[in-house]
């Protein structure tokens, strides 16, 4: 689980960072992202949404959603522990 700091809640900032469209898109899965951050010493806040298209079953978008966190947290751990990281 994400902790309440990395959790991306706020509806407007969710709304705008589809508004800006900046996103990243492969087959599988697209990544949108707000690049004009005013203090970039916080921690990136991340959401995952998994539609109806992928599959109609909750409990498997669900585990989806639990195995993109969990792959985010390593991923995040590996880039971003050092205080020398720019993102």
């Amino acid at each position: 689980m994400l902790t309440k700091n990395e959790r991306l809640k706020n509806r407007t900032l969710f709304n705008l960072t589809f508004k800006k469209r900046q996103k990243i898109s492969t087959k599988l899965l697209s990544l949108y992202f707000l690049k004009d951050r005013k203090d970039i010493n916080k921690l990136p806040k991340c959401a995952f949404i998994v539609g109806l298209r992928v599959n109609k079953k909750s409990t498997k978008r669900n585990l989806i959603k639990r195995r993109m966190r969990e792959a985010y947290k390593l991923i995040y751990k590996k880039c971003f522990a050092s205080n020398d990281a720019n993102y």
